[in-house]
């Protein structure tokens, strides 16, 4: 979506808003500084911190920071609310279909914010975009989405969500980063997709690149995640919620469970992605 903008307007008309949280894959961060320094786009990196009001599950916002480089990240664990596992031990539950509390708190209230607090700088006739790199493809909830939609509707100014990549197909997104010369993001190859499968096959579905072990995340993309030495620890903080909250972090596996498996046997037993109900973590350009 990004190298669509930057051909259409030009970078120097562009902003790349990434909301960060420490359940990211850990290479996001440095992968979305080089794309963006490549295209010559301004990035602003942004981690939303909450803290609790009261004795129940109410939070409120304590800080925005900006984000330079991975030591910038407020980890989980530190007493204040810094990302998704926090939130689910204070709410007593994890993230689920019908209640992405992850979404609305550390990306969509995130980038409202800033957007808010921008808005003069954004537009001078208080008309906003928000550029998102969703695709009907890839699931039916964004299929219904409208190509452009209210986001923030005020008296003297107004917000729009804009979907310019809404009808592009997986394959045509991978083969406009090989025209630009530029890599896929590592996590593809980390959960065993292939060149062949980015720019050769016209089908849907594949692993995702937002938050590792992901709600919607596949049993295949979930396998090759704990593979990774550089997960074990998000594993473990998963089982520490579970075991706090009662209630596993998927709706049909545990993380406990993951632990006690044999993850390379058990990636053997799916031969395929199903496409999901995804919400990634997109960079988004306002």
């Amino acid at each position: 979506m990004l190298l669509y903008l930057v051909e259409r307007y030009g970078a120097e008309n562009l902003v790349a808003h990434y909301q960060v949280l420490p359940e990211d894959w850990p290479e996001t961060l440095p992968y979305t500084r080089e794309v963006c320094d490549h295209l010559g786009v301004h990035l602003l990196a942004q981690q939303v911190l909450y803290e609790p009001v009261g004795d129940g599950t109410r939070v409120r916002r304590l800080a925005i920071r900006d984000i330079h480089t991975e030591a910038d990240i407020v980890p989980w664990g530190t007493g204040v609310i810094a990302g998704i596992t926090d939130l689910a031990l204070r709410r007593g539950w994890p993230p689920s279909p019908g209640c992405r509390f992850c979404t609305s708190y550390f990306k969509r209230d995130l980038l409202n914010a800033w957007i808010t607090q921008n808005r003069s700088r954004l537009s001078a006739d208080g008309e906003i975009v928000v550029a998102l790199g969703e695709r009907a493809a890839e699931s039916p909830r964004r299929a219904r989405k409208q190509e452009r939609a209210p986001r923030i509707q005020r008296k003297s100014w107004k917000a729009w969500n804009w979907l310019p990549v809404h009808p592009w197909s997986r394959r045509e997104v991978f083969r406009k980063l090989r025209d630009w010369g530029i890599r896929p993001h590592p996590a593809y190859r980390a959960q065993g997709m292939s060149p062949h499968q980015m720019y050769d096959l016209d089908e849907e579905g594949g692993p995702r690149t937002s938050c590792r072990f992901c709600i919607y995340a596949t049993s295949v993309d979930i396998c090759h995640q704990a593979q990774r030495e550089a997960n074990y620890a998000l594993l473990h903080r998963l089982v520490e919620v579970e075991e706090q909250t009662g209630k596993t972090w998927w709706a049909n596996r545990s993380a406990s469970k993951l632990l006690e498996e044999d993850p390379c046997e058990l990636r053997t037993m799916f031969l395929a992605w199903p496409s999901t109900e995804s919400e990634t973590a997109c960079v988004s350009i306002c």
